[in-house]
């Protein structure tokens, strides 16, 4: 089986969505591998700071509030339909991990 086809098969259609800030493709652009394996004793945890620091870096969270503009990693395109299963939109989930709330009406 291909890591491929384990994320794919496997990991995703466990149903949660923060995994695609714990998993790592190998590219620039993707989340960095933590220090430490997960394991399930902590794995909520792990999961939610694996989240928390993808949204901390500047390189998959820019906001403009200004232009009232948000540009986000295409992990987040990617994968939409994942973030959109528990959340109104990408702005809410975000909002759920973010350093800094994103106001009303901002567009991504």
């Amino acid at each position: 089986m291909t890591l491929y086809t384990y994320e794919n098969s496997v990991i995703r259609p466990l149903g949660d969505e923060r995994v695609h800030f714990a998993l790592n493709c190998m590219v620039r652009g993707c989340p960095q591998l933590p220090n430490e394996p997960f394991s399930a004793e902590h794995l909520d945890t792990q999961l939610d700071e694996a989240t928390r620091r993808f949204f901390s870096e500047p390189r998959n969270l820019q906001v403009d509030l200004a232009a009232r503009t948000v540009r986000v990693s295409s992990i987040l395109d990617f994968y939409k339909d994942d973030f959109l299963k528990r959340n109104p939109t990408l702005n809410a989930y975000i909002n759920r991990y973010a350093p800094v709330r994103l106001p009303q009406g901002m567009e991504i």
